[in-house]
């Protein structure tokens, strides 16, 4: 009876490793291709000699954040559009825009902006992005308030977008 009972524990952890690897797979699965073609794009650009990290930044439009180095050596961030299924029919080019890494606010650097506007608890996380055509940054953080909040803040010189904030519950 003993050995029923541990084969049987056995094969409802086999099971339940193998269903969870399975829905990670399906999960992750459309990332991946999303990241695949968006790649294939930035390969076809002239002037990129490789790519170091890669982020992802979902406001009104998705993009994928690239961080890289040209050709002439220098630390660069490319943001690609995500289309949409319906533009990608009508064979719209997804927007592009590159950066010198040296032309904007270094992570540090955008830390002590909002520590010197905000009263902030802990920062969560410092995200590039887009807002129409201009890069920015995202910085997500809690305040002395407990809420949760966003503030988009420039890539270049840290001007001020906007400023969203949540009641946790």
């Amino acid at each position: 009876m003993k050995g029923w009972i541990i084969a049987v524990l056995i094969i409802i952890v086999v099971g339940f490793i193998s269903f969870s690897y399975y829905i990670y797979e399906a999960i992750s699965a459309p990332m991946i291709e999303r990241q695949q073609n968006v790649i294939s794009l930035i390969n076809n650009l002239e002037g990129i000699h490789e790519i170091n990290n890669i982020s992802h930044y979902h406001g009104r439009r998705s993009f994928q954040v690239f961080e890289g180095i040209n050709d002439d050596d220098q630390e660069i961030y490319i943001w690609v559009e995500e289309l949409k299924e319906e533009q990608k029919e009508e064979n719209t080019e997804p927007q592009v825009i590159t950066r010198l890494k040296s032309d904007g606010l270094t992570e540090q650097q955008v830390k002590d902006i909002v520590h010197g506007r905000l009263n902030i608890n802990e920062i969560k996380s410092i995200n590039l992005g887009i807002i129409g055509i201009t890069p920015i940054y995202e910085v997500i953080y809690e305040d002395q308030s407990n809420r949760h909040s966003f503030y988009y803040i420039t890539f270049e010189d840290g001007t001020y977008i906007r400023h969203y904030q949540f009641q946790k519950n």
